[in-house]
């Protein structure tokens, strides 16, 4: 989790940790748990990790530095190791980390991510790369980094720019864009949720599955996905959670309910109660 002044880690079965900024005009990094070891990264400053209390750089000369932000997801399934991570950056360059080594990774997709930028990238069940652009759409990419299928505006998707990605228990894919949430079955037609179904027309910031609910993250309030009575004829729509007008930034599911990372401070909703309680009033940037 990002905070303002540093950020708060908590592994399960261990203790919170916090980790200080160097002062506060510094930027708010990215963090992310990749088998157990925490890696962040700082804008201009590369990758690093945290080791004995303090932030540590991984890489002496970092090609990563240049980029405003990475996106880590499991690297090449074929090649059998599970360690072994790919690394998007937001200038569109790919690479791979592997035991502290980074390697610029070229496919026959790269040309066209320069371009376009990358936002987030997820690893499908099917082995192939889901890639979030900045104007392309959603890339689907074959581990040998082949577009095997373009999702975008054409195809009939709400705007060309999407922020995150999920895959769903049907193997389904949720995007949020600029204008709301898409569902895309990739063997199928997708489903487009907007105003109609609960779902205002705002920034989608996050996603998470709580106690087996999809819920969302928006520029105002968070949303979750209520199921469909077929028998009442009801579709399935969006319904806010209520009392949160702030701009939602991130959401973790926890054992204990569902902790909100807001603009305005961390929420939590109970399992036994659907309104949020406020337990800080510091901005978060992030929860993972």
């Amino acid at each position: 989790m990002s905070a303002t002044g540093g950020l708060v880690v908590k592994h399960p079965g261990q203790p919170v940790r916090w980790i200080p900024l160097a002062d506060d005009s510094q930027t708010v990094p990215q963090l992310f748990n990749t088998h157990g070891r925490i890696t962040i990264f700082v804008a201009g400053e590369g990758l690093h990790e945290w080791r004995d209390g303090r932030m540590q750089q991984i890489l002496e000369h970092d090609e990563l530095s240049p980029a405003q932000s990475i996106t880590i997801t499991a690297g090449q399934v074929s090649s059998g190791d599970s360690s072994t991570q790919l690394i998007g950056t937001s200038d569109g360059r790919l690479f791979r980390l592997e035991d502290d080594t980074l390697t610029h990774v070229v496919w026959p997709v790269s040309e066209l991510l320069v371009m376009t930028g990358i936002r987030f990238m997820r690893r499908l069940e099917n082995q192939n790369l889901a890639i979030a652009t900045n104007e392309q759409g959603i890339l689907l990419v074959s581990p040998q980094g082949e577009i095997v299928q373009r999702i975008d505006q054409l195809r009939g998707l709400e705007s060309q720019t999407v922020h995150h990605l999920i895959e769903d228990q049907e193997y389904g894919l949720r995007a949020g864009t600029d204008f709301g949430v898409s569902r895309i079955d990739l063997q199928t037609p997708y489903t487009l949720f907007f105003r109609r179904d609960g779902l205002e027309r705002s920034f989608i910031n996050c996603f998470t599955r709580h106690e087996g609910r999809l819920h969302i993250g928006m520029d105002r309030g968070a949303y979750f996905l209520q199921l469909a009575q077929i028998s009442r004829g009801w579709n399935a729509r969006f319904a806010p959670l209520p009392e949160l007008e702030a701009q939602v930034r991130s959401l973790l599911s926890t054992d204990q309910g569902l902790l909100i990372g807001t603009n305005e401070g961390l929420l939590w909703t109970p399992s036994n109660l659907n309104t949020p309680v406020k337990l800080t009033t510091k901005p978060l940037q992030g929860l993972k």
